[in-house]
């Protein structure tokens, strides 16, 4: 696996579906946003080394991410490919 994190760590973007589906949890449950971010904080991080591998080369990892002891969990899917975390599936 090629990565290149940078000083920043990675930069994270977010496949449109799984962005409309926490848009729209974001809407009814105020608690959810700050999850959220917490969870995209930690992939910029350490979205190489979080969750598990599927491929030989560990670009595509998914894993049960919860940001905080008493939040929910998220169940999501992402690739590392040079500087970028691209979340590709997520179930909240």
């Amino acid at each position: 696996m090629k990565i290149a994190k940078g000083p920043n760590g990675f930069r994270v973007t977010i496949r449109p579906n799984v962005q409309a589906l926490a848009d729209d949890i974001c809407a009814h449950h105020p608690e959810f946003p700050r999850h959220w971010a917490a969870l995209i904080e930690r992939l910029k991080a350490s979205g190489h080394l979080a969750g598990s591998p599927v491929d030989d080369n560990a670009s595509h990892r998914y894993g049960v991410i919860q940001p905080f002891a008493n939040g929910p969990r998220f169940r999501i899917a992402w690739s590392v490919v040079g500087d970028k975390v691209t979340v590709i599936l997520g179930e909240f």
